[in-house]
């Protein structure tokens, strides 16, 4: 895999965590 492949597979880990933990707080603060 190419370094730039690479970094913006992690870029997009990074963006799928962000994303899920603010839908977790969200739906915590919810119920």
């Amino acid at each position: 895999m190419s370094l730039l492949a690479n970094s913006f597979d992690q870029l997009l880990r990074q963006q799928l965590l962000f994303h899920v933990m603010t839908a977790l707080q969200l739906t915590d603060g919810i119920c």
